[in-house]
């Protein structure tokens, strides 16, 4: 049996790479048990990119409730109902859309909100589709962890993009802003991300700022930069914190 593959926005339909729990790996809210649906398809290109093989439409998604169990796999595209009875099978009450890039797929996931009641959201992106934040996602999403890509690190110049994006969540209720550096990563762009977040926080005080250094086989590289950072930071009166991926380290999903 063949499925057919789903690309682009739809209300009823979704192509989905996986749906797991598992802990929270990154941000301030790291550690936090999370049920995770990840989306595929992506915009961008990031060269650290850890996701990669979500980043095209898969031929069936991966469901795994808990680690010990066997894994399921659903036919590709899933539509509203069956997602929605794949969720109900989940424990924790925290769910992430992450990707690929699961803003491409904004109109399926406003569809699931009704299903979700007393759930709690965040959505994780790279930031830059502006036109599908929604006013019905800025009110149901919980928690928006956001990226602004560093070209010294990802190879894209999209931080315009990400500053259009953060100004369409001034109501958000929590903003994560989240920034990948490596050792190679110039003091200039550190600090063109810290002038974002602080550009930011004067429409939305509800924010956070997190730098994320590289991680490669769970080996962090951060060379000089820990330091530089630990220097500027105290010129910003926002909350910044040095995180790396943790779920990397602990070798969990």
């Amino acid at each position: 049996m063949s499925a057919r593959l789903y690309s682009g926005t739809d209300m009823e339909n979704a192509n989905i790479a996986e749906i797991f729990s598992s802990i929270q790996g990154e941000g301030p809210e790291v550690g936090i048990p999370y049920n995770f649906i990840r989306f595929t398809g992506c915009n961008l290109k990031c060269r650290y990119c850890d996701t990669d093989w979500a980043n095209e439409p898969l031929e069936s998604a991966r469901v795994l409730k808990c680690s010990t169990d066997i894994a399921e796999h659903h036919f590709n595209p899933i539509s509203l109902e069956d997602c929605l009875a794949i969720m109900s099978g989940f424990k924790h009450r925290n769910w992430c859309f992450t990707g690929g890039e699961p803003m491409l797929q904004s109109q399926f996931i406003e569809a699931l909100f009704p299903g979700l009641k007393g759930k709690r959201l965040m959505m994780e992106t790279n930031g830059t589709l502006r036109d599908n934040i929604t006013p019905a996602l800025v009110d149901r999403i919980d928690v928006w962890s956001v990226d602004i890509k560093l070209p010294s690190v990802s190879g894209e110049s999209v931080m315009e993009d990400n500053r259009f994006f953060l100004q369409r969540l001034d109501n958000a209720k929590q903003v994560v802003i989240k920034t990948v550096f490596s050792d190679e990563t110039p003091e200039s762009e550190l600090k063109a991300a810290l002038a974002m977040a602080d550009e930011f926080k004067k429409l939305n005080p509800r924010m956070s700022f997190v730098f994320q250094p590289v991680t490669h086989d769970e080996k962090v590289v951060t060379g000089d930069n820990l330091e530089v950072i630990c220097k500027i930071i105290d010129k910003f009166d926002f909350e910044i914190r040095v995180l790396p991926q943790v779920h990397k380290i602990l070798r969990v999903l």
